[in-house]
């Protein structure tokens, strides 16, 4: 028995040594945490954008081993303008490897929702903060980024005053500083997504949604200014990404349900368009990674944790499908040259009896290939097969897109603080799954931040010894428990960050963060 146990340590340390497959989860205590955007970080990990407690914001990144570098929520306070509820929807990776993140605010007066952005340094610090006002604006939200070759970034957003609703477009230096802005009149705002991107040539491809049915594609100059502009019957774009000297959109038909990826030229001429019939179909979000050699996955969160990832060649031909236990939301190439595959919900290979009550984020890194197992260590997903293209008949017609309108810009005070991230090995491994009765999994310490009163559950009868210090390590409290429900208070303590370590009678033991917010 020795000699097997240590073949598969031996085998499992060499799998991951090599390859760095792996399924974390990430979740908080007692709330729910969903993802929102993705980017690369460069170094082969990923940083997160996050929503909880219905319009609070979190950001963390993970290296490529999945280990959490850091973790912040994003706290509001008074500047310019009074903020309340930030909720971030996007975030991209900068030239300089700095990023920004970008969404919403709802004002202190709960009359408007302001469109908000900051730039984030590698260490999760904030570097500036920006949002845009008009007079008239009721409603204003950002819902996609793009960085420029001059290290700075340009974002779309959805708009409305009390007569007119349309978008806008902004540009930002590497400083901040408010290049142009562009309001786009006469397209209506629906929920669909509107993306953006840029090229090496300093153009952008801009997608919004023009009805229900339809999008508008449009290519805009280095200063804003509009090239050419087409309407596409049937079709909602999600994603827009370059490929060498074109670009490639990733759509839904609007009829169908079908996810659509079609390439074009520049100057709007349509090289290939092909539709895709995954298992399950629904109208979840949808995603697309270009892999190195300029082939393509697409994936897609689908209703009750299912969802898809399809691979197809440079050509867009269909080759593989996985069908996933995993609501995703984000597909995206590690600079190590695997993939990630990013999603909300209960992963696939947990036990039942072992999944939490609230929403928690996954993260399997497969390998270019999207291989997820090395040696039948771990598999997160199942129903392997071939996938299937179809040419997808698409004419682009033309429309003239109206911009009027003018924007300021003006600071936003909001800071992000640390944040407690727990995580967690996901999917089955070779013995069969995660262990029900781990501490890691039933105990729970919340709220967290607090003002100092912490509430301290188990979910089976354990006799638990508790310490905490400080910074420093000085002893602050301890603690014997043996009930279910208990309460720690730390509220004579000073504001600041503290650590607890928990041991149960079983000797099974979980440590983590404690943060007071006097």
């Amino acid at each position: 028995m020795k000699f097997i146990a240590l073949v598969f340590l031996l085998v499992f340390a060499r799998s991951y040594a090599q390859d760095s497959l792996y399924s974390k989860v990430f979740h908080t205590s007692s709330i729910d945490l969903k993802g929102q955007s993705v980017a690369s970080s460069g170094d082969g990990g990923m940083v997160v954008a996050a929503q909880y407690n219905w319009m609070q914001s979190a950001v963390f990144r993970i290296d490529s081993l999945g280990n959490t570098l850091w973790a912040k929520n994003l706290v509001s306070s008074t500047g310019v303008v009074q903020w309340d509820n930030v909720l971030i929807k996007t975030i991209e990776t900068l030239i300089d490897s700095s990023y920004i993140v970008a969404g919403e605010c709802i004002s202190s007066d709960g009359t408007k929702l302001h469109a908000v952005c900051a730039k984030i340094s590698s260490n999760g610090d904030t570097l500036w903060t920006r949002t845009v006002t008009n007079p008239n604006m009721q409603y204003s939200s950002y819902h996609s980024a793009a960085a420029t070759v001059d290290s700075g970034v340009v974002l779309v957003a959805k708009t409305s005053t009390s007569t007119s609703a349309g978008y806008f477009i902004v540009k930002y230096s590497a400083n901040g500083d408010l290049l142009w802005s562009k309001v786009v009149e006469g397209l209506p705002v629906t929920d669909a997504p509107c993306v953006i991107q840029s090229l090496a040539d300093s153009s952008i491809f801009l997608s919004v949604p023009n009805s229900a049915n339809e999008c508008a594609v449009m290519r805009l100059l280095s200063d804003g200014s509009i090239d050419w502009a087409q309407r596409y019957p049937d079709l909602v774009i999600h994603d827009i990404e370059r490929v060498d000297s074109t670009v490639v959109f990733l759509g839904r038909s609007s009829t169908e349900w079908l996810p659509v990826l079609i390439k074009s030229s520049i100057d709007g001429s349509i090289h290939w368009a092909k539709s895709y019939t995954p298992m399950f179909s629904g109208g979840g979000p949808i995603d697309l990674c270009v892999r190195q050699d300029s082939s393509f996955v697409i994936t897609s969160g689908e209703q009750a944790f299912m969802g898809f990832a399809l691979s197809a060649d440079q050509n867009g031909l269909g080759e593989l499908q996985l069908n996933l236990a995993l609501a995703t939301f984000a597909v995206l190439e590690s600079a190590h040259n695997g993939i990630f595959l990013v999603g909300n919900g209960p992963m696939y290979g947990v036990k039942v009896g072992s999944l939490m009550t609230n929403y928690h984020i996954g993260v399997v890194r497969a390998d270019s290939l999207l291989n997820t197992s090395d040696g039948g260590l771990f598999s997160c997903s199942w129903g392997v097969s071939s996938t299937t293209s179809s040419d997808f008949p698409i004419t682009p017609l033309s429309f003239t897109p109206q911009y009027s309108g003018n924007l300021s810009s003006v600071s936003a005070a909001f800071q992000y603080n640390d944040l407690v991230l727990n995580s967690y090995i996901g999917c089955v491994d070779f013995f069969g799954g995660l262990d029900e009765n781990s501490i890691e999994k039933e105990l729970t310490v919340f709220p967290n931040p607090s003002n100092g009163v912490f509430q301290v559950e188990q979910e089976s009868q354990h006799t638990l010894e508790l310490t905490i210090t400080d910074v420093n390590g000085r002893i602050i409290l301890q603690k014997s428990m043996q009930s279910l429900h208990n309460t720690v208070d730390l509220s004579a303590e000073q504001s600041g960050i503290y650590f607890y370590h928990a041991k149960r009678d079983d000797g099974q033991v979980k440590s983590g963060k404690l943060v007071v917010l006097q």
